[in-house]
């Protein structure tokens, strides 16, 4: 999926993270991405963390350990 294609002037303002070592998604999709929210002048935060395994944000490697 190009999700940079689908970007237009009526797209909200946009939070973008990624990890430098996603095995699932490379992080040249998400600077592709932030680059078409530039070109069409929509707000956007991009941060990009040095390590990580996909899908970080669920936490489910955290419960798993906690539990």
């Amino acid at each position: 999926m190009s999700l940079e294609k689908q970007v237009t002037e009526y797209m909200p303002p946009c939070f973008l993270w990624q990890t430098a070592t996603d095995e699932l998604v490379p992080v040249q999709k998400s600077f592709l991405f932030a680059q078409a929210l530039q070109e069409k002048k929509i707000p956007y935060a991009f941060h990009v963390f040095s390590k990580g395994k996909h899908g970080l944000s669920l936490a489910d490697e955290w419960i798993r350990t906690t539990l």
